[in-house]
């Protein structure tokens, strides 16, 4: 006798089956091969390419080439995260409604026992711990022991943790808004297009006023991760 997934037990009103869904949404990603292959492709993304800067760069530079300071691989891992790690969220995310509504799941889903809150807020916690493990957390110990293993400056451990929570937050925001353009629209092109549109227009506005990068997510991180870190920082790429 098999019991069906999407029954919901104890929560009521607002909350019903958020449990059930929850687990769900979980087991579609723990349950696959696919945090294995995100958590491989961000390593190699994000901490790859600090690697590369701070001992493979260094190491190829003549000597008469002048002074290549490491740190500048550590700024370069932080700016990378805050550009590519809400584009992670944006693809993760954009048929996770979408999809749903195109197959006539969603519909199928709401004609049971939960409520419309609990589909969207189990999909937007299950994929804010998920991406946020893969691309925040395990990147961010993985970006420090780098920095403490080759020796790439004096950074804190609590400054740079803080850095990189607040490109987790960068993410989250992504990641809520392809949810909720997911509800809005039918198109795949909306869902990605606006959310690609407003981060990719922001690096845009940075590359013109670079200023403004104190005030923006990049100016935070680089100014959280650390006092001497933060003079120079533009937040370009």
């Amino acid at each position: 006798m098999t019991t069906n997934i999407l029954v919901s037990k104890q929560e009521q009103g607002w909350r019903a089956g958020f449990g059930t869904l929850l687990r769900k949404e979980n087991h579609a990603w723990w349950g696959t091969r696919q945090w294995w292959m995100q958590l491989l492709i961000w390593t190699v993304i994000l901490n790859g390419i600090m690697f590369a800067m701070i001992e493979i760069l260094p190491q190829s530079i003549p000597d008469d080439g002048g002074v290549y300071n490491p740190e500048e691989g550590v700024l370069a891992f932080i700016g990378l995260m805050g550009l590519f790690a809400p584009i992670g969220a944006i693809i993760a995310a954009q048929g996770a409604i979408l999809d749903e509504k195109r197959s006539g799941t969603l519909e199928s889903l709401l004609a049971r026992p939960v409520s419309r809150a609990s589909v969207i807020l189990s999909k937007l916690a299950a994929y804010s711990i998920n991406l946020a493990l893969t691309i925040i957390v395990v990147q961010g110990i993985l970006a420090y022991a780098q920095i403490q293993i080759f020796d790439a400056g004096d950074w804190s451990a609590v400054n740079f943790a803080t850095a990189v929570l607040l490109s987790g937050l960068n993410v989250i925001f992504y990641l809520t808004m392809t949810l909720m353009l997911g509800t809005l629209f039918e198109g795949r092109g909306a869902v990605i297009g606006i959310p690609m549109a407003l981060l990719l227009g922001y690096q845009a506005v940075l590359g013109l006023v670079p200023e403004i990068s104190f005030y923006s997510h990049y100016g935070l991180s680089a100014s959280a991760a650390g006092p001497e870190s933060g003079r120079g920082w533009h937040g370009g790429l």
